[in-house]
This record gives structure tokens, sequence and C-alpha cells, in this order.
């Protein structure tokens, strides 16, 4: 849980673009969150308005086919009304996914994949396991069809599209070439339709407009192009029957129709090239609102045709930034009453056809500003966690980010807001490579364009750093936020800086210097700001965090309850810097063992953020997850509450970072009532979806890596889970944000080898960790202190004692200094010490130290260790 603050953006376009920089940790904003929607697969029945012709044979044979098939062809022949209409013969289960984008394919498939039968839980899976899982589905059915729309690229289908085993795919490209598809799947080129059909097609559409023989003429001379049909069709359809004013040139007819081409393109023949005859088609329609005083018409189609190849929502086409509501308003009834565009319903969005945006798109270069103007301003009010607005508008802003490179300078400030906020939105979604691509962007569009911007710089250098931390990147994160602390731009910013960089060396362990940090910044803060600030409050949160981290439980209870009491008195109960404080205080106290207590705080907490943020928020779902746990604390049975949450993620966020720890949970619950198999699989999924959403080096997969090989030791198979935890760590790599993480699994296995009797293979582990940290590290790290410990631990159960003695005698002053006296590796030193002084009959040495021990050991978060100083002062007095 992270605290909520709000975030509202006004005035200019420079200087506030990612306004916010007071604001420390993670910008949450305050209002319910609409549940994620899932990408529409279903047959879109509107999208052919008129009877298809000429296609009766292709028709016949393409509804007995199964396997793959292919529907290729120029741009506006028909292919997607070919396909169209046989999904519509019925019989079957139909799909229809559009590959315009690698992500909505993608997107697409998968939704496809969960109404196959694939369990959306299950959909966590990394990319190339989904797709597996696709397939799986798809062949244990039978009577269906998948279309794939536009896949004019068909190397972005390699792997998600295949040779079905039932059922058919159907594809429509534009790609002819024989080897771009499988051999096995059947190629047919869609043509353009004959005179007949194609006077028979405008008859229908526009049936005033003339004669049979007249509609024969138009029909040839539009070379039988369909699209150009439907074009100059509903454009006769509304003139035909329209009033003849006085002065008025509109061709009314066929006939009228015809000479004006005549007249203006007197070169166009049948075999003229498709794009060429519906280019000007497209443009007699435009030129025809245009003299009704549509004067929008051209620029507005020029503006969605800038837009990605996705539904455009209606309410980007923002009437201040375009035009006047009214012209805006008639505008786009025009382009719906002649076909140049075509509506969606629920949500409202506009569709573009593919061709007409490629034909349009070189005469729009003048409305990409606008464009990129109007995203800003619509995703900068946009709430981050509102799913499905920003799954409209995600398309057009990955746009944004692949033409990054191609700003120009005035269009910098819209273009790097409008990544900007959808990074924040990737980051609420934990979509972190979404969310690192949009920062990234940002960031060089404003190094380039806007170089004065200092505070938008450094708060898309801090976002930046928050993505590295979020994904297990520690030590590029805390690099990145030490940098920012060294530039003093303001003050504001500098104690922010300051602040963020004292927060990521909790999360790289460091808590002992990150607490030493707080307290050095917070007399600064509080003669500023005041000492009921809210500022103030949230870096004394910070300090109780790092003072937990250091094992100092007792003193971070008492701070985060002083937070909570000024929190509540100035702020109110439900203020989210007084339910922040809560939670994290709720959490403290269930490591203390106060369940009781921290079982109500959550239900507190809860009962604030369902009224403040809404039931389904994730912040509160995480808050229930620490119900649950409370209770399982209690001894209380937890497992319906934990798959009740469970069937909520599933519907809001799948695979969220906090769904998935409800799921590790209830492998937890597997574990202790003794079902070793059911928590073995529970446990590698877990892990594996967490290295795919939060990455491999990300602590939570790491302490996941760490339980996987727990469990196996513990189900008899200490072999296999010595050499996956081996394999992971090789493969993590040598780098300094891989290092702590490789660290990390060595200790565990080292302990897990140690515990089963094999002490040189435990301490082969120590000195793999010992020597990559010590080479990428330094000797000063606590992870590298960490191995230190380890090694002359595993040196002492070896039966060198004297070697043991001899090196942590010398190591001690060094754990104390920099991690503190009641730091858990510390305490571990001095245990390993106090054996070693026994096993050399120093009786009166280790008591020495025992007493030392004993005077911090209450304040260890692992009750091992007080266990232990027990027992060696019955052996020792």
């Amino acid at each position: 849980m992270q605290p909520q603050v709000g975030n509202s953006v006004s005035g200019s376009l420079h200087g506030v673009l990612f306004q916010g920089r007071d604001v420390y940790g993670d910008v949450h904003i305050n209002s319910g969150a609409a549940a994620p929607v899932e990408l529409s697969v279903a047959f879109p029945e509107r999208l052919v308005e008129h009877r298809v012709r000429g296609r009766d044979a292709l028709l016949a044979e393409l509804r007995s086919v199964e396997g793959g098939v292919v529907l290729c062809g120029g741009g506006g022949n028909g292919k997607s009304t070919v396909a169209h209409a046989v999904a519509a013969a019925g019989g079957r289960t139909v799909w229809w996914v559009d590959a315009s984008s690698r992500e909505q394919l993608v997107a697409g498939l998968v939704e496809v994949a969960a109404q196959a039968g694939v369990p959306r839980e299950v959909l966590r899976s990394p990319a190339a396991a989904v797709k597996d899982l696709l397939w799986q589905a798809l062949d244990e059915l039978d009577e269906w069809l998948l279309v794939i729309d536009n896949a004019d690229e068909p190397q972005l289908l390699d792997g998600w599209v295949r040779t079905p085993r039932s059922g058919t795919v159907l594809v429509t490209s534009r790609d002819r070439r024989r080897d771009s598809w499988p051999r096995a799947w059947t190629l047919r080129e869609v043509l353009p339709i004959s005179v007949e059909d194609g006077a028979a097609m405008l008859c229908e559409i526009a049936p005033h407009a003339g004669s049979w023989d007249d509609s024969r003429v138009l029909a040839e001379r539009l070379g039988g192009l369909p699209l150009a049909l439907f074009l100059a069709g509903r454009y006769l359809a509304r003139t035909s029957t329209a009033l003849r004013l006085p002065g008025s040139t509109a061709p009314r007819t066929f006939a009228d129709y015809v000479g004006a081409l005549d007249r203006e393109f007197p070169v166009l023949v049948r075999r003229t090239a498709g794009a060429e005859v519906l280019a000007r088609v497209w443009e007699r329609s435009v030129a025809l609102l245009e003299a009704r005083g549509v004067v929008s018409a051209r620029s507005l189609l020029h503006l969605l045709s800038t837009f990605a190849p996705a539904p455009v929502p209606v309410d980007l086409l923002l009437p201040d930034v375009i035009c006047a509501e009214q012209e805006l308003e008639t505008a786009v009834d025009g382009l719906l009453g002649f076909g140049l565009v075509h509506a969606d319903r629920d949500p409202d969005a506009l569709n573009v056809h593919s061709f007409v945006r490629e034909l349009v798109l070189p005469h729009a270069n003048s409305s990409v500003s606008v464009r990129d103007k109007l995203l800003f301003e619509v995703t900068k009010m946009t709430n981050p966690m509102d799913w499905a607005r920003w799954r409209l508008l995600l398309p057009h802003c990955e746009l944004l980010a692949e033409r990054g490179a191609e700003v120009a300078a005035d269009d910098a400030p819209a273009t790097a807001g409008a990544l900007f906020w959808a990074g924040r939105h990737a980051e609420e979604a934990a979509s972190w490579a979404v969310a690192e691509r949009m920062h990234s962007v940002a960031l060089e569009v404003v190094e380039r364009h806007l170089p004065h911007e200092r505070d938008t710089i450094t708060i898309a250098r801090q976002r930046l750093a928050n993505v590295w931390q979020e994904t297990g990147r520690l030590d590029k994160a805390e690099r990145a936020l030490r940098a920012l602390r060294a530039d003093f731009t303001n003050l504001d910013t500098f104690t922010t800086n300051w602040h963020n960089h004292a927060m990521a060396l909790i999360e790289q362990g460091q808590a002992a210097q990150a607490r030493a940090e707080f307290s050095e910044l917070l007399p600064l803060l509080v003669t500023v700001y005041g000492e009921r600030s809210e500022k103030v409050l949230i870096t004394r949160h910070e300090r109780a965090r790092a003072l937990s981290a250091t094992g100092d439980l007792a003193a971070a209870a008492a701070e985060f309850d002083a937070v909570v009491d000024i929190a509540d008195a100035e702020y109110g109960v439900e203020s989210s810097v007084a339910l922040y404080a809560k939670h994290e205080l709720a959490a403290v106290l269930l490591r203390t063992g106060d369940a009781r207590r921290a079982l109500r705080l959550f239900g507190e907490v809860a009962t604030g953020e369902a009224r403040t943020l809404g039931p389904e928020h994730p912040a509160r779902l995480t808050t229930l997850f620490g119900v649950a746990q409370a209770r399982w604390a209690r001894g209380e049975d937890v497992e319906a509450d934990l798959r009740a949450l469970l069937e909520t993620w599933l519907r809001i966020d799948p695979d969220h970072p906090s769904a998935i720890s409800v799921r590790e949970a209830l492998g937890d619950l597997a574990f202790a009532r003794g079902d070793l198999t059911t928590a073995l699989e529970e446990v590698y999924q877990v892990m594996a979806d967490s290295a795919a959403r939060l990455g491999p080096t990300h602590p939570d997969t790491v302490s996941r890596v760490e339980k996987h090989g727990f469990v196996l030791a513990q189900s008899g198979w200490i072999e296999k889970a010595a050499v996956e935890m081996h394999g992971f760590a090789t493969a993590l790599g040598r780098g300094p944000d891989q290092v702590p993480a490789v660290g990390r699994i060595r200790h565990a296995l080292a302990k897990y080898l140690i515990e089963s009797g094999q002490l040189e293979a435990g301490a082969v582990q120590y000195k793999l960790a010992l020597d990559l940290q010590m080479e990428v590290l330094g000797p000063h790290r606590p992870d590298t202190l960490q191995s230190m410990v380890g090694t002359w631990s595993a040196v002492c159960l070896r039966g060198l004692a004297r070697e043991a003695r001899d090196g942590l005698t010398v190591l001690l002053p060094s754990l104390v200094r920099l991690l503190g006296p009641a730091d858990e590796r510390t305490l571990a030193a001095r245990l390993t010490l106090v054996k070693a002084h026994h096993d050399l009959g120093e009786r009166a040495a280790a008591l020495a130290e025992l007493s030392e021990l004993a005077a911090h050991a209450d304040k260890a978060q692992d009750p091992k260790i007080s266990a232990a100083v027990e027992e060696w002062r019955r052996e020792l007095w």
C-alpha cells in the first residue's frame, strides 16, 4: 500500500507536464477504479452494412474448409467483408481478433484463450507458455472459427497463430506471397468484383441514383473495388435524395458521378491501381462535405488517421482543441454518413478503414501536433487506475513512444506529458515493461527539446527509478536516485530526492543507512514545513519502515503509532496518510505476534478504503489480504477468504503482484496441512509468474525461488532443490543489479544444504556468493557482509572453530557499524562466535559474547535467534 496523494494538473504545458514533485513514493489518485475489461473478440455484427456480392463461389468453398486459410489481396478489395460473411454463416463459435498491431493481436488471443477454457489465473504465465495454452485449449474444441483480421505483417503471428487440429483459422492480409504462410494453409486471393456485382451493390446502397445501365458504367469506372463502390454509393445515397439547391454541382446520379470523374480525373480507367481509385472517391466525398459547409470534415479525417490503427475513443475529440463543438459534431456525422469512418459502441469510438488511413496519412502531417495535444489533455485527466479507459488510450500512447525520436520541438511538451501519464497508468497496473518504455521515451523527449525543464526531467528520472526498483534492479535505482539527490534545483525537489534515495536504500537492504538518512532529513523538513505537515509524517513513516527493516520492531511500531495519532487529528481517520500508516503499523504488529491488534487495524483500513477508494480498489484488496494473514496468525481457517479474494483479483487483474501473493498464501496453506504436492505446484507457478511479471531479480521473486527450494528440500528432494536454485542463480548473471538476487538465492541454498548435513556443499554456495559480491559490490555492502557471516558459520560447523573465531572477531565491528547491533546478520555472527568460543573451551569469552547477544535478541524478527540464546544460556550457565 502506498500513500494516496492527489495530483491534479493545470496551467500551461511547460513546467506542469509531470506535476507532483512534492509527492513522496508512488502517486495514486484518490478515486474508485473501474475493473479492467478484457479486449472484445466478439463477432463484429455491424462491420458490413450491405449485401456481399460476387463472392458466392469463394464463400461456398470457405464454409467447408478447415485448418488455416488466408484471404489476401489489395487494400479495399473486401477481404474483411468476405471473412465477415464466412463468420456470419453461424453454426460455430466465432472469435474476431484485430492484428493491426502486436499489442492488439496478443491481447485478443489471450482473451480467446480465456474464452476457450484456459483459467484466467493460468494466463499469467510468460508469453511462450500462453501461446501453448491457447492452442491446447483450441485443439480440445470443435466447431470454431478464429478470424485474424488485418494481418499485413505475418511475422507478428509467429507462434501465436498455428495450424489447428480442429476448427478453422481465417486470416486477412495484404501479403500475397506464398512463402509468407504455412504450406498446409489454403491461400485465396480476393479480387475486385465484376461489373454486374458492382452495379448491384451501387443500386442497393443508392437506390435512387439512376438506372441499372448507369450503375454498370460507374462500377466499371471504379474498377470493381468494393471499398470504392461502398464510398461512392454512400455519397450518392446522400446526394440523390437531397434538395437540389441553386448553384449545387454535386453529382446526384451514377451518370453525374461518372461525368465528374471524367472531368476531374480523365486518366482514371479500370486498370488504375485501387489506391488511386479510392483516393479519388474519398476526396470527392470530403469535397462534398466541405461544399455543404462541413469545413472540419477533412481536418478531422486527417486527425483520425494519425492515431494508431485501433479504435479512437470519442472523448479524445475535445472541441476546444479541434474546433467548435457543433462543428465537430457535424463533421463526425458527415464522415459517418459517407462511410469514411465507422463507429463502435460500448465504449463509443471511431474507426478508420486501414486502407483509407494509409491514403490519408501522407496529407495529415499538420494534424500530428493536434493528436499529441489531445492525448496529453485527456491522459493527464484520466485516473491511472481507470483500466477500461486506458485500454483504449494505450495503443495511441504506444504509437507516440514508437515515434519518440521523430517528435518536433513544438510537440515535445504534449508528447512527453501523454507518455508520462501512460507510464503512471502502467505502474499502477504493474505493467513494468510498458511503464519503463513510456517513461524512458518521455525523458528522452524532454531532455532533447526541453532541457530547461529541470523539475520535469527530475520527475521523469524519479519514475524510471521507481520502475527499476519495482523490477528488482535495486542498484540501478539507487544510483539514479543518488544522482538526483545531488541536484539542488530547489528545496522541494532536493528534499524529495533525498527522501526517495533513502527509500531506495531500504529496498536495497541498507536499512541502517536509510534510517540515518531519514533521521538527518527530518529536522530540515520540520523546520520548513512544520512538525505536523503531511510531508513530515510521510518521512517519519518511512523512517519507521527502516526501523522495521533493521529488526527494531518495537521502535518501528512506536513511530507508526505516533504518525497515526497526528494523521488522524490533522487530516482525518480516513485520510490517505492515516490509512497508509495504519496499514504498515498493522503489518509490524503482525510480525511482533500481536495479531489481535493487527487484525483490528487492518479491518479499520479496509473499511476506510471501501469508502474512499471503492470496495475493489487494489489497495483495499491488499489490505484484505492483511486481514486474512492476521486471522491466520490467530489460528483461524482463512482458505475460503483467500479463495474469495483471489476470485476478485481474477476479475480485476489476474496477474497483479498482490494476486500472486494471494496464490502464494494458498500454497503456504497447502504446505501447512502437509499437502506437499499441491504446495509444490502452487509455489512453482507463483515463482514463474513472479519472474514474468516483476522480473527475476525482484525481491519477491527471489523469496519465491527460496521458498520453492525450501519446499523441495522439505519434500526430500534436496538435490533437485540444489540443481534448480544453483541454475537460477547462475542464469541471473553477474551485473550489479543481479548480484543481490544471486547472493540471496545462494545463501538460502547453503542453508538448506547445511541443514541436510551437506556442510561442504553449503560452504561452496557461500563462497560462490561472497566471491561475486566482493568483485561487484565491494566488502561493505550488507549482502557481502551476510555472505561473510555465512561463510564463517560454515567454517565453524565444519569443526574449524579457531578460524571461525578469528574471522568473526575481525568482522563483528563492521557488522555493528554498518548494520547495527540488532540486525539479524550481526546477531547470527555473535551466535556463531559463541559456538566457536565454546568449542575452543573459552567459556568466559563465550559468556561475554552471549551477554552482548542477549541484549539485542529480543529485537530479532527470527524467533530462532531468541531460542538459540536460551539454549546457550542453559549450556553455559
